[in-house]
C-alpha cells in the first residue's frame, strides 16, 4: 500500500498519474520488471492509473464603501476592492477594474483561499447629488488552468442625504396687470430682472445713476431668520457691464421653501432652502440643490413655499419622498387649508385662471406682530404707504412686482385686504 499528498500542481492538473514498477532477479541472476497496468481500463497493457479531480475554478470580488452616504459636491467615497480566489484550482491574469473610477489592478496568479485587496476613491459631483444615488461595479477576471474564463463582478450603491424638490408655483403679483387691473397674464413678469434691481444686481438710473442692491437672498431678515448663502453666486459687485449678475433672464425672485413633518411646523422646518423663482413657475434650488440634511427618505413631508409679499403657502397633504425627491405643482391645485368648521375664514390660493392657483399677493408687512406673517390687513396698506413713491427699487411694498412702489400695488393690496391663511409660521 502507497500513500500520496495530493498537491496544487495535480489539482491544477486535473488528476494525478501513477504507475508502479516491480523489479527482481530470477534464479539464473537474470533481472526482470513490470510496470502496473490499470484493470479498470482497456487501454492495454500496462497503462498508468488515473486519478481525476474534478476542478472548480472560482474567483469571488467584494467592494465595500466607508460612507454609508454622502451629502455634497465634492465629498469622496472610499471603496475596498477584495479579490478572493474560491475556487480548487489556479488563477492567473486576473485583472480588476472599478467601473465608477476607471482604475485598474493586475494580479499574476491566486491560488486556492489566497486574496488582493485594493483601495479605490471617488469624488461626488451634482450629477450624483441630482441622481440621488451612486451606483459603482467592481469586475474580475482570470484564466483557469485549461485557459477558461473566469469572472466575477460587485455593486455598491451609495444614497445621498440630499432631497431634491421638483416644485412649481405662481406669484399673483407679478401675474396681475401692473396697471391695477385685476386681469392676470402667464407667464410670470420678469419686471425686476428685466430692470436690475434683484439683490446683487447693478442698473443705470437715469436720475441718480448706478443704482447697485446688495447681494444675497432676501430672506434673512425678520420674520424668516434664514442665513442661507444662496445669493451670493449672483453679485455684480457694482458693475454695471456685469449688471445682470448672472441670474437667468427666466428669474422672477426669490423663495423660500421648507419641508415640514406636520401641518403646524412642529420643532421648526426639517430642511430649508431660498430658490429661484423663474416665469413658468418652476423653482430653481442653486448651491448644490436642496438641503442635505438628515431625513427619513421614506417618509412623508408637507412642502412649504414662502415669499416676502405674499401669503405662505403649504402642500395640502404630506407627500411621499420617491426616488429621493418629491414633487408638487401649487400652480394646479389649492394647498393647504385648515377651516373645521367651514367659515370660509382661511384660503390658500387665489385662482388667478380657470384652473390656475397663485400664492396671495399684498403681504408685505410680515413681521409686524405674531400674525402680521399669515394675514393681509391694514398693516400691509401702512407697510406699502412707508414704500410708496420708491420707484426702481427692490422694495417688499412693490405689491405688483414690477419695481415701481405706487398706487397700483395698493390696488392689489384692496383685492386681497382681510385674507388670511391656516398655515403658521413654524
Amino acid at each position: 500500500q502507497a500513500v500520496y499528498t495530493v498537491t496544487q500542481a495535480d489539482i491544477d492538473a486535473g488528476g494525478v498519474t501513477n504507475q508502479a514498477l516491480a523489479q527482481a532477479e530470477g534464479p539464473d541472476g537474470t533481472e526482470v520488471d513490470d510496470l502496473s497496468d490499470d484493470t479498470s481500463t482497456d487501454d492495454g497493457d500496462d497503462d498508468p492509473t488515473v486519478t481525476p479531480i474534478t476542478q472548480d475554478p472560482n474567483i469571488f470580488i467584494t467592494k465595500v464603501a466607508t460612507e454609508a452616504t454622502y451629502a455634497s459636491v465634492g465629498d469622496v467615497i472610499t471603496y475596498t476592492i477584495a479579490v478572493e480566489n474560491t475556487g480548487n484550482v489556479t488563477i492567473t491574469d486576473i485583472d480588476v477594474v472599478d467601473d465608477l473610477t476607471g482604475d485598474s489592478w493586475t494580479v499574476a496568479s491566486l491560488v486556492p483561499g489566497d486574496s488582493e485587496t485594493f483601495i479605490a476613491t471617488y469624488t461626488i459631483t451634482q450629477n450624483d447629488l441630482d441622481n440621488g444615488s451612486v451606483l459603482n461595479t467592481a469586475i474580475a477576471s482570470g484564466t483557469d488552468p485549461n485557459d477558461d474564463n473566469v469572472t466575477d463582478s460587485d455593486d455598491e450603491t451609495i444614497t445621498s442625504t440630499c432631497i431634491q424638490i421638483e416644485a412649481w408655483v405662481y406669484l399673483e403679483g407679478s401675474a396681475i396687470d401692473p396697471g391695477g387691473f385685476e386681469s392676470y397674464t402667464l407667464p410670470m413678469r420678469t419686471s425686476l430682472n428685466d430692470l436690475g434691481v434683484l439683490p446683487g444686481q447693478t442698473f443705470n438710473d437715469l436720475f441718480f445713476g448706478e443704482h447697485y442692491t446688495p447681494p444675497g437672498q432676501p430672506y434673512n431678515v425678520e420674520p424668516w431668520n434664514y442665513d442661507g448663502n444662496e445669493g451670493d453666486a449672483f453679485d455684480s459687485q457694482g458693475d454695471i457691464s456685469n449688471g445682470k449678475a448672472g441670474y437667468p433672464e427666466t428669474v422672477v425672485d426669490w423663495v423660500l421653501v421648507s419641508l415640514r413633518e406636520d401641518p403646524d411646523g412642529t420643532g421648526g422646518p426639517v430642511c430649508q432652502a431660498a430658490a429661484l423663482l423663474h416665469n413658468d413657475g418652476t423653482i430653481e434650488f442653486v448651491n448644490g440643490g436642496f438641503a442635505c440634511c438628515n431625513i427619513d427618505l421614506n417618509g412623508s413631508y408637507y412642502l412649504v413655499v414662502e415669499h416676502r409679499n405674499h401669503l405662505i403657502v403649504m402642500s395640502h397633504e404630506a407627500i411621499d419622498v420617491i426616488d429621493g425627491k418629491i414633487t408638487y405643482d401649487f400652480r394646479s391645485q389649492q394647498g393647504y387649508i385648515d377651516d373645521p368648521f367651514e367659515f370660509g375664514t382661511f384660503v390658500s390660493q387665489k385662482e388667478i385662471l380657470p384652473g390656475v392657483f397663485a400664492m396671495f399677493g399684498g403681504n408685505g408687512e410680515q413681521a409686524a406682530g405674531p400674525q402680521a406673517d399669515t394675514d393681509i390687513n391694514f398693516d400691509d396698506r401702512v407697510f406699502w404707504e412707508t414704500e410708496n413713491g420708491v420707484f426702481a427699487r427692490y422694495r417688499n411694498g412693490d405689491y405688483n412686482m414690477n419695481a415701481d412702489t405706487n398706487f397700483n400695488d395698493r390696488t392689489l393690496w384692496e383685492l386681497n385686504n382681510g385674507k388670511f391663511t391656516s398655515v403658521p409660521r413654524d
